[in-house]
C-alpha cells in the first residue's frame, strides 16, 4: 500500500512540475501589453535616505506582479 502512495505522490508531483514550468514559459513570453503601474513611495523616515519610490507593475494577461524602481 505505502509503495502505491508514494508512486501515486510522485506522478503528481512530476505533473505538477510540468505545469509550473509550462506557467513559467508563459509568463515569460506574455508581452505584458495590458499591464498596470501603480507608483509607490515609502517616505516620512527620521533619514530621509531611507525614502524609496517604486513601481508596483501586475499583467492580468498572465498575473505576472513585478517591482521596478522609479
Amino acid at each position: 500500500m505505502s509503495e502505491a502512495i508514494r508512486e501515486l505522490r510522485e506522478h503528481y508531483q512530476a505533473r505538477i512540475r510540468a505545469a509550473q514550468q509550462a506557467l513559467i514559459t508563459l509568463v515569460e513570453s506574455c508581452p505584458h501589453v495590458g499591464a498596470t503601474v501603480v507608483p509607490r513611495g515609502d517616505t516620512g523616515n527620521y533619514d530621509p535616505s531611507a525614502d524609496r519610490y517604486w513601481n508596483d507593475h501586475h499583467c492580468p494577461d498572465c498575473g505576472r506582479f513585478w517591482q521596478t524602481d522609479q
